[in-house]
């Protein structure tokens, strides 16, 4: 019976004693080299008998066939068998560095895939020779060999196929998209790749060029403009916005990159609700409304447009703030144009007018004096209306002559001209804390004018005998002008409403005190122009004081 046996080779020719025969028979051999041992004849000199090609063999050497039945004997008297593994380990042997081979063209670079290629063919070469050595098994390593030397031509051939399906897409694409066909020198040059390559690199060029003349453009733009992704990430902010959230005119145009817009604009509020306009939620579920009013911090009311600039709302927004401050002011003005021309102006005309016709139509006329008085009472009131409502509007809009002043001279000056309307109404004014000179930078007519109203008001809020104290003082960088009375105080409820235009919260109380309660209002606009606020601190029945808080010159 035939029966296939792997020889498990010990080494390569004369690797086993050899004796020749004839110093055998002569008795030149001791008899001790044969004690114990097999002996095999048969013929190993070149030409005569079987020579064998074994993979032990180097050159044109050949093994006698007795050396390679003694190589057999050999394996067998020491237990040392080589065995074909099963087809399945051998299937499996072959496959792992395959797919390894595969995975790493798949998620690794050209580069890096060919060096594991090769490194992956040369372990699985020793890995046969190492595991044949130690455990006795031949595993086959050519199909494995095959396998990696055919895998990274066969995927070079696919990617290229589709990278170049991919660029006459992509160029097909532009095309449509209105993207003109790019002009170049190297755009014919080349095999079919490189000329695909070298227009779609010509088609990046320009659409990198129109994407930094868009990036610019929006630069420029006086509005603020947000770019932002899904998630509300600003990718890209303009100049106006970097000024509107007071990064400063030389902040760098990535200051507000990646940040998060519902952070940045935090202070966006709903001007009916007061809710915060952008929160992540509505980010995350696409509800940003298109269009918005809102009021900051700074209480700017805005208008915030919003726009996803893809068809996709997931994709990305582009938010523009329209400031509205100005049209707002100027509707309220108009607004309080009207309520003073409808309401306040027309009530001394209108009594004039009832007073002419009941003179007319009277069986017992009015003596001409008596006429006259009421007629000039109402006249006087009407101009002195009509003269409030000028003052105040040229404080909102006219241009400040801003020039050195001392504070100390003005308030000085405004009590002096205050004392005739001080001694009909028997009221002390008493000047207390006032420096030498106190610098200040400011329009002197709105300032003495403002600096008036608040002492003429308190002169006419305060009872008879009473005492109006003025003052002056430093509080840090800034100046700090106290008018205090003794009038009836304002309770703490109503203090909100003492600087709007056309209030007046003591009509119940003190009717007899003239005015149309814009001169407050005109106190207000004058210190905010100046850059200081205007403090109040009042108790109900116990006086009011009045602080106008302005800025040191050069401060």
């Amino acid at each position: 019976m035939r029966q296939h046996e792997l020889i498990a080779y010990a080494g390569g020719p004369s690797h086993h004693p050899t004796y020749s025969y004839i110093d055998v028979l002569r008795g030149q051999i001791p008899a001790h080299a044969f004690a114990g041992k097999y002996v095999l004849v048969g013929a190993a000199a070149s030409g005569l008998g079987d020579a064998f090609a074994t993979p032990v063999t180097s050159g044109a050497r050949l093994m006698p066939g007795v050396e390679v039945v003694a190589h057999v004997l050999d394996s067998h008297l020491s237990d040392r068998r080589l065995r074909t593994v099963p087809a399945a380990a051998n299937i499996i042997f072959n496959l792992l560095p395959v797919a390894a081979a595969l995975l790493t063209l798949l998620f690794a670079g050209p580069f890096t895939a060919l060096l594991t290629s090769a490194a992956l063919a040369i372990a699985s070469l020793l890995l046969s020779m190492a595991l044949l050595y130690w455990t006795g098994w031949q595993f086959a390593p050519a199909a494995a060999l095959l396998g990696l030397v055919l895998a990274y031509p066969l995927w070079s051939w696919r990617r290229l196929s589709a990278a170049a399906h991919f660029l006459r897409a992509e160029m097909e694409h532009l095309r449509r998209e209105g993207m003109p066909a790019p002009k170049s020198r190297e755009a014919g040059r080349g095999d079919f790749l490189d000329r695909r390559i070298n227009a779609v690199e010509a088609a990046s060029r320009q659409l990198r060029d129109l994407h930094q003349f868009v990036s610019n453009s929006l630069q420029q733009l006086p509005a603020p403009n947000f770019v932002c992704d899904a998630q509300g990430r600003i990718l890209l902010a303009n100049v106006a916005a970097q000024r509107h959230v007071g990064q400063g005119p030389f902040a760098h145009r990535t200051a507000l990159q990646g940040k998060s817009i519902t952070q940045v604009l935090r202070d966006l509020e709903d001007a009916q609700t007061r809710q915060p306009l952008l929160t992540p939620d509505k980010f995350l579920a696409g509800r940003i409304p298109a269009q918005s009013e809102a009021r900051d911090a700074q209480e700017r009311s805005l208008l915030m447009l919003c726009k996803p600039f893809t068809e996709l709302a997931n994709v990305g927004w582009l938010i523009t703030l329209v400031d509205m401050t100005d049209i707002r002011r100027a509707l309220q003005q108009r607004d309080q144009a009207l309520h003073f021309i409808s309401h306040d102006i027309r009530a001394p005309n209108a009594s004039i007018l009832t007073l002419l016709e009941m003179q007319r139509n009277a069986q017992a006329p009015l003596p001409p004096d008596v006429l006259l008085g009421r007629i000039e009472k109402y006249a006087q009131a009407s101009l002195g209306m009509a003269e409030s409502f000028v003052r105040l509007a040229s404080a909102q809009i006219q241009e400040y002559r801003m020039t050195p002043l001392d504070l100390a001279t003005v308030l000085q000056d405004t009590v002096d001209d205050a004392w005739a309307l001080a001694r009909d109404r028997e009221v002390r004014v008493v000047l207390q804390e006032v420096p030498e000179c106190a610098p200040c930078l400011g329009d002197r007519a709105l300032m003495g004018r403002a600096l008036g109203n608040v002492i003429h008001n308190a002169i006419k809020y305060s009872p008879a005998h009473g005492t109006v104290r003025c003052g002056l003082h430093a509080r840090g960088p800034q100046w700090v002008i106290t008018v205090r009375d003794e009038g009836p105080g304002i309770a703490p409820a109503q203090q909100h409403r003492l600087f709007a235009p056309f209030s007046r919260l003591h009509d119940a109380t003190h009717p007899h005190i003239s005015g149309i309660g814009l001169g407050l209002a005109l106190v207000h606009t004058v210190v905010q122009r100046h850059g200081g606020t205007l403090e109040v601190e009042s108790e109900e029945g116990r006086g009011a004081e009045f602080r106008l808080v302005l800025p040191v010159a050069g401060h």
